[in-house]
This record gives C-alpha cells, structure tokens and sequence, in this order.
C-alpha cells in the first residue's frame, strides 16, 4: 500500500496599516506546502499563495525587548520575531502569482491573481504536465524561494494534520471542514489519519468528515491539551455514533507511544 503525507501549513496574517515604501522592498510571497495527484497520464496540483506586506521588524523588535528583557528570556528574541512577523502583514489584492516547478514538464504556472475578499491570498489548481518520479517536487514564487513539498500518489494512506483558519479570518469550524472537503475531492480513493487536539474544533470535524465521507477518515486522534474542553461529555458528543475503535484521546505523555500503531492495516489504537 503506498503511503503519503498531505500537508496543509497555514500562516497567520491580520491586517495592519501598510508602511509608505515601495512595492518591491515591501511584497513578498508566500507559497504553502501543496497537494498533488494524478490524472489522465499528468500531474496536477492544488496551489495556495499569500501575497503580503513584508512587515518593517525594527518597531516589533523594540516591543519584543521591552516585554522579554524583565523576563531574562532575550536570547529567544530571534525565535519570537520571526514567529509574529506574519502578524503584522497586510494582504495584497489584485496580484499575479507565478510558480515555477521543477521537475514538471510545465516548468510554469500562472495562479489565480488575489483578491480583496480573500486578503492576499491566491488558489488555483493547475496542471503541471508530465512529472518525473513519485516523490516530492519543488516549487518556488518568482519574489520568494519558498519550497513546496508536493505529495504524489492517488490512493493509499495519508495524514492530515494542523487544518486550521488563522490565513483567512473566517469562522474556524467551516473553514476546517472546506478544507477537509476539498482534499477529499483531489483525493478520493484515498483514506486518511486525522491528527489535531482539543484547544478548538478538530473533535468535532473530524468527526463529522467520518460521518459525511464513508471510508475517507480511517482514523482520528485528538490530543488532549491541558487547558482545552477535555471533558467526556465533550468527547461523547462529538463522536456520537462513531465506532470507539475509529478514534484515540491522548495525551503528552502518550505520544510516543503512537508511532507502534500499525494505521495501514486498520488499526486505530
């Protein structure tokens, strides 16, 4: 049975008042990690880009120091200001996307130009040709060398994992389910693993793509955060009719202890 991983990495954006510099010091591109599948003897793949401004980190550096020095924690400020400066970013509508890939016999790709509705952001599933192997391949934007891991194979298993709405400032329960919805579309032979935890929805959609797509779904986990809803009436709800065998609650402790369940052949636990 092949096996694969579907990885969807999302970025926080919100937006901020755009600093008065030039588009070329300020744009930049941000290409996500995307999915790709087989069809009529050529490869296609499901593209999402985020055009934004590349925040000024000068003012959020000072910030930054002022909040970690008191704490004695500076030596982590490189790690903090690269973690929040998407934060302060404001999408660009209304811009064309170019992805190169190599690899492909379509070496180039036009996305979708943005859009206001979408702040920033561009998705547009596109053929990419002929590909060599069944691997991975690697794509790039022509204003920032972002890499996309590209996961090729139609059917087998895969992993879904950290499907989440902090790009699109929409309600984060349909959102998630789009999301999940729209892998099912590229990959419908395929059964998936739904990893996610308990400090928002992951119980509750996973659950409910079970239900909407027989067979999709193989197995859930939820990690239990502290802090997070971990109740059993929670739980009890959320997997009302699915079989207790489909779906595992664990914990931090138990997470090592995850990598001897044989998933591909059927077992959940």
């Amino acid at each position: 049975m092949k096996h694969s991983l579907v990885t969807l990495a999302l970025a926080a954006a919100v937006s901020a008042v755009a600093v008065p510099l030039t588009r070329r010091e300020t744009t930049t591109t941000l290409l996500f990690n995307a999915p790709a599948w087989e069809e009529g003897g050529n490869t296609h793949a499901s593209f999402e880009a985020f055009v934004h401004f590349a925040p000024k980190t000068g003012v959020l550096e000072k910030a930054l120091n002022l909040v970690l020095k008191p704490l004695g924690i500076t030596t982590k400020l490189d790690t903090a200001l690269d973690r929040m400066k998407l934060f302060g970013d404001l999408g660009r509508p209304e811009e064309k996307v170019k992805v190169s890939v190599a690899g492909c016999s379509d070496k180039s790709v036009d996305l979708s130009r943005t859009s206001l509705k979408d702040t920033g952001v561009a998705l547009t599933t596109v053929s990419l040709g002929t590909c060599e192997g069944t691997g991975k391949l690697t794509a790039t934007t022509g204003t920032l060398t972002s890499c996309n891991g590209i996961s090729l194979s139609s059917d087998g298993l895969g992993v879904i994992s950290d499907i989440d709405d902090t790009i699109k400032i929409t309600d984060v329960l349909n959102d998630k389910e789009a999301q999940i919805t729209r892998i099912h579309g590229m990959y419908p032979q395929k059964s998936f693993l739904a990893i996610g935890d308990s400090t928002q929805k992951d119980p509750e959609v996973y659950a409910d793509m079970y239900r909407r797509f027989p067979g999709f779904i193989r197995c859930i986990w939820i990690h239990e955060f502290d802090g997070a809803d971990n109740s059993a009436d929670r739980f009890a709800k959320a997997f009302k009719d699915i079989p207790e065998d489909k779906y595992r609650l664990y914990k931090t402790a138990e997470i090592e202890s995850l990598k001897g369940i044989k998933v591909a052949e059927g077992h959940c636990k």
